[in-house]
């Protein structure tokens, strides 16, 4: 069994610039196999699931810059989570981790995560506005009802003229792991269709 995950690249083109061509989907491998496809928004994707359950948190880089959201959806079959950024920011690369109790983070010695242990990663040679994880309910271990914890790690870069003028470490806002660290998780209750 396989996990799916959407990235969904969005990418930097200048004026008069041909649109590239998303790239054919792919199998990870890892602790999780899970095809990446990319070519539609977090909406467009939700939006063909019959969906029981939303939320959303914002994406913070740098500890107090709003650079975008979070967003979860999910169905009784699946959990969508969506990263999206706005205006001058990009993603870089992103991390992910959901959890049904926060104590099964991977967590260091001093109570920080270990994003390089997160099951779900991905990086962009070209940076991009979007990404989609598209991940089985039941490969998870998780039920419909049943409240979730989201750790979604990202490195955003800000883009002026085609040049990255900034970089910095973002995090969907919510709970604060603890140690010596600003990362946070956030909590997410499964919706129920009926």
């Amino acid at each position: 069994m396989w996990t799916s995950i959407a990235i969904v690249m969005s990418g930097l083109l200048s004026v008069g610039a041909a649109l590239p061509v998303p790239p054919a989907p792919r199998v990870m491998s890892g602790p999780v196999s899970a095809e990446v496809i990319a070519g539609a928004s977090f909406d467009r994707i939700v939006g063909t699931a019959r969906i029981c359950g939303r939320g959303a948190t914002g994406l913070c880089a740098g500890r107090n810059i709003n650079v975008g959201r979070v967003a979860y959806a999910n169905n009784n079959a699946s959990l969508f989570v969506g990263y999206q950024t706005t205006g001058e920011w990009y993603i870089r690369e992103v991390q992910l981790e959901v959890v049904a109790d926060p104590s099964e983070f991977p967590m260091n010695a001093n109570g920080s995560p270990k994003i390089g242990e997160f099951r779900f990663q991905e990086t962009f040679e070209t940076p991009t506005q979007e990404v989609i994880f598209h991940l089985s309910l039941s490969e998870l271990g998780f039920e419909p009802g049943q409240t979730i914890y989201v750790a979604a790690h990202a490195v955003v870069v800000r883009i002026v003229g085609n040049e990255i003028v900034q970089e910095e470490t973002a995090w969907g806002k919510g709970t604060r792991f603890g140690g010596g660290s600003w990362a946070t998780f956030d909590d997410f209750r499964l919706g129920l269709c009926r």
